[in-house]
């Protein structure tokens, strides 16, 4: 299921790189001196709320054990790492070859799939906030100069597939609890138990 998201994103991401100098020039036009260390803490926020949450009490998807084994920090660290050390694309400001992907933005993404995972179900908008949040982290590293829009596609997509593959393993390792992804869980019309003038199917359930 990861896939549907997660591999688009970072095919996305190799085919900007022959636009990554055009989005460049947009950010030199209307941003050419932004400077914000931001991005180096929103990366974490989705995981201090989720975090939050839990110490609360407010009930999870999972419990602590499958959820701490379920983060996916050593896998997207491992992933994002050797990629930049196989690619080595310059960093718009040229400071360094290790720009695809964005570090920063898959852990933000990473973060925000967990805590889908964790509290989407208690309410669509913690999704929204966390994904918005992740997304903001990706805007705040090209409009620091420090990323191309591939890098923050791909990254974007590595921070899911990483996310998702950690609570697959959790599942593996916890076969008699509940599973992260349960078909059951996805309800097509809930008009009678949560009524509503809006709604959304995208046909993916995280």
């Amino acid at each position: 299921q990861s896939t549907f998201i997660g591999v688009p994103l970072i095919i996305g991401g190799l085919i900007e790189m022959h636009h990554n100098h055009h989005f460049r020039s947009m950010r030199n036009s209307f941003l050419p001196y932004f400077k914000s260390s931001i991005d180096d803490k929103i990366q974490y926020t989705p995981t201090a709320i989720m975090l939050g949450m839990k110490l609360a009490g407010v009930k999870g998807k999972t419990p602590w054990k499958k959820m701490l084994i379920a983060n996916a920090i050593l896998l997207h660290s491992i992933t994002t790492y050797s990629i930049k050390s196989i690619v080595h694309e310059e960093r718009p400001d040229a400071t360094a070859n290790n720009s695809f992907p964005s570090g920063h933005t898959a852990t933000a993404f990473m973060s925000a799939t967990m805590l889908s995972k964790e509290y989407g179900h208690i309410s669509p908008w913690i999704s929204v906030g966390g994904y918005s949040i992740a997304t903001a982290t990706g805007v705040m590293r090209m409009m620091n100069n420090r990323h191309w829009m591939s890098d923050i596609l791909a990254g974007a997509g590595i921070g899911i597939m990483s996310a998702e593959f950690g609570y697959w393993i959790a599942d593996a390792l916890f076969p008699k609890s509940k599973k992260s992804y349960d078909p059951d869980d996805v309800v097509l019309s809930d008009a009678d138990s949560n009524p509503s003038f809006f709604g959304i199917y995208a046909g993916f359930y995280a």
